[in-house]
């Protein structure tokens, strides 16, 4: 939890903004949709042909279709729902994406059965059981997926601005609390923790659940520190967090 309170602190001189009204302003080829229906045919496809490929390579080598992909994003994008993606090339058109829900906590297990697929026995039953522990609020922000392709990674800014119109569409909302995914061997881990989801609330079948108490610190960052800027506070932050440790 340290790095929670680290965020708090480092948060602490900034305001928060309605969406749309941040200081940094997000760059060209970034667009956002509040909910399936909100989202082009093509997009859809698009960011489906995206995920597929993503999530094809190490560590998670998984196989999807993109029709599955297409039903996977409509029935997580229900409302209060936001999806965006980030521009790609003539080859990709969609080069990352992001997307998440505020979603009622009694329906929070059963949308990571669906999301995961999992077969452990009792699994449902242990993950809700975690997240009733953990979550204090009716409501809580799912971000159900962040990804990047190969090619289009590079620093920080891509994530902050694939992720902060969802954080925004949270707090709007009036979900402060929030709950994440990843796997130990993805590089994207220790990134999860640094954006405030770090405390362990489950792990099944290689998949770390991860709490994070509220995430109006990260989107007072997200709102008001570029990208580079953002890239030095959590580096120093972290080794402050090390030495703490």
């Amino acid at each position: 939890m340290r790095f929670n309170f680290m965020l708090k602190a480092l948060a602490s001189p900034f305001r928060l903004y309605p969406p749309g009204e941040a200081p940094v302003r997000s760059p060209d080829g970034f667009r956002s949709y509040h909910g399936a229906c909100e989202v082009p045919a093509d997009v859809m496809r698009d960011t489906a042909l995206a995920y597929a490929r993503v999530f094809s390579e190490p560590p998670w080598n998984e196989a999807w279709e993109p029709e599955e992909v297409v039903e996977k994003m409509r029935r997580e994008l229900e409302p209060p729902s936001c999806l965006t993606i980030m521009r790609g090339d003539e080859e990709q058109a969609v080069g990352g994406f992001a997307w998440g829900a505020v979603v009622p906590v009694d329906k929070a297990a059963v949308r990571t059965l669906e999301a995961h697929g999992f077969r452990t026995p009792g699994v449902r039953e242990l993950l809700d059981g975690a997240m009733r522990r953990h979550i204090k609020g009716s409501r809580v922000f799912f971000l159900d997926e962040v990804a990047i392709l190969r090619e289009f990674r590079g620093g920080m800014a891509p994530i902050q601005f694939l992720v902060r119109p969802a954080l925004e569409m949270a707090v709007s909302s009036g979900a402060v609390e929030g709950l994440g995914w990843t796997s130990w061997s993805s590089k994207i881990a220790p990134l999860s923790l640094y954006l405030g989801f770090s405390e362990l609330i489950a792990e099944v079948e290689g998949i770390a659940f991860l709490y994070n108490p509220d995430i109006r610190p990260l989107l007072k960052i997200a709102q008001n520190v570029n990208g580079q800027a953002l890239e030095r506070l959590i580096r120093s932050a972290s080794r402050l967090v090390r030495r703490a440790a």
